[in-house]
């Protein structure tokens, strides 16, 4: 054997023990055990292409023209304005206690209560509701409650002390959608470290509501006001004070579903850059832990920086690593560019194709918030299994939030287990979302077009390009999902 080919397969052997080591880390959105596909992966491709030419033909032959709107209904109920109350102080009390068992509770991730309720509960579980209910959030925002209860004892705290500047739209939203990415993907945070940087977004958003403006952060800046939010324009629900006062009764309009999502006007690149970067950072999160992503960086970085950092691989490994990080954090941060580009192209196209007067940015912002469903299926379908598997223990974190053995009367006992949904079952619901997001963005497109498009036929023309994206988009995200059960990441 060649002496170089033996010591790059030493080497990689030693890079991989440490994963051997803690397979909780990467088998991090696992099945429980192997399952291999029923058939190969392009077959299953071939399928959702036809759903999706299926779904066009319908669109073509039923959707000619905008549907009719009707008003909202609007309703006021008493017992929701109670309820929304509660949950509105309950939150501002949990945000505190969750940064309290993070100081003061153990440091194991799995039993401290600050990290299940932040990540899995907060981050994801409100997101998914948001879709089905509306935009709730925005009356419980605990950041925003934070505020609000600042303002009982000074009204014009947070009346703003300059404008919010208009070319700055969703971008210091996108900031931190970013940073809180990173964050999840690469900080390594334990409880302790989560806690403070609950502490230190608490006080980013009270000096940015002292800044600009309660009502113009919250709306524009505050990153889960803003991505709950694109959630919420999926649900036929929404939810508006009369007033804001504190008292002021809670209406409720009922809508059609994605009516939120239809004509409504997209006037800020920003909006665009958030709904890609909701899109590319969870299709990076499911490819940087493919066997074909890691080899990128070991398998082609990795031999060019041996020669100019040394080959001492155990001295050197926690620089390789952190190297990794670096790497991955780059292409994490521009791989929304690479969607833009993509999603660019296709308008481009659609113009060229059209002749439209619109702009190609005018054009790219009109079919912005077609995107929207194909971001969210996107995100359930890769980390809904975290529901399951630890989103359950939230009862048991709550009997013993700190970690600290506490089971009064043993009701530990009656406490539901981690549910381990079966291999088959997780793939298949898998790609039923994915293909009936992207069905439901290519409903929405259609319909958009028919407004923008003096004619059917340019319309149906239009969409043509927005089909091929389609296409490109279920496919890329059906492959990365298949990866974990594909032998050595093939098809």
């Amino acid at each position: 054997m060649n002496p170089q080919c033996l010591i790059q397969r030493v080497q990689a052997s030693f890079f991989a023990l440490p994963l051997l080591l803690f397979p909780s880390f990467v088998n991090a959105h696992a099945f429980g055990r192997t399952y291999s596909l029923p058939v190969p992966v392009w077959l299953y491709m071939y399928g959702t292409v036809a759903a999706l030419l299926l779904s066009v033909i319908v669109c073509a032959l039923v959707v000619t023209a905008q549907e009719p709107e009707t008003a909202p209904r609007t309703l006021t109920v008493k017992i929701v304005h109670r309820v929304t109350r509660f949950l509105m102080w309950g939150s501002v009390g949990l945000l505190a206690f969750a940064m309290v068992t993070g100081w003061f509770g153990i440091r194991n991730a799995y039993f401290n209560f600050n990290m299940t309720f932040f990540w899995i509960i907060c981050f994801l579980g409100l997101f998914y509701l948001s879709a089905m209910f509306g935009n709730f959030f925005r009356l419980i925002n605990p950041w925003e409650n934070w505020v609000r209860l600042l303002q009982l004892r000074n009204a014009s705290v947070f009346e703003g002390q300059r404008s919010y500047p208009v070319g700055l739209g969703l971008y210091p939203a996108l900031a931190l959608y970013v940073v809180l990415i990173w964050i999840e993907l690469f900080g390594g945070t334990n409880p302790w470290s989560l806690s403070w940087v609950l502490l230190a977004y608490t006080g980013l958003n009270l000096l940015a509501a002292w800044w600009w403006g309660r009502e113009a952060w919250f709306s524009q800046g505050e990153v889960f006001n803003v991505l709950f939010g694109f959630a919420a324009r999926i649900s036929p629900w929404s939810f508006k004070r009369v007033n804001e006062s504190q008292s002021s009764p809670v209406q409720i309009q009922k809508m059609a579903w994605c009516s939120g999502l239809l004509h409504q006007p997209v006037t800020h690149l920003s909006v665009l850059m958030f709904v890609l970067f909701m899109l590319s950072s969870t299709a990076f999160d499911g490819l940087k832990e493919t066997v074909i992503w890691k080899e990128v960086f070991w398998g082609n970085i990795y031999p060019w920086l041996v020669p100019q950092l040394g080959d001492n691989a155990i001295v050197l490994y926690p620089l390789f690593k952190k190297l990794e990080i670096a790497f991955d954090s780059v292409v994490m941060g521009l791989s929304m560019f690479v969607y833009l580009s993509l999603y660019w192209i296709c308008i481009a196209s659609i113009r060229w194709i059209t002749g439209s007067e619109l702009s190609t940015q005018q054009l790219a912002l009109r079919f912005t918030l077609s995107l929207v469903p194909i971001a969210f299926v996107y995100n359930l379908a890769h980390y809904y299994t975290l529901l399951f598997t630890q989103g359950v223990h939230l009862p048991r974190l709550m009997i013993d939030p700190f970690g600290w053995g506490w089971n009064p009367f043993g009701v530990k006992a009656f406490l539901p287990a981690p549910i381990f949904l079966d291999g088959g079952w997780i793939w298949h619901s898998q790609v039923g979302v994915i293909v009936a997001g992207h069905i439901l963005s290519v409903y929405l497109a259609h319909m958009e077009a028919t407004q923008i498009f003096k004619t059917r036929k340019l319309a149906l023309l239009s969409q043509i390009p927005m089909l091929i994206l389609m296409v490109f988009l279920t496919s890329m995200g059906l492959w990365i999902m298949a990866q974990p059960m594909s032998a050595g990441g093939r098809f």
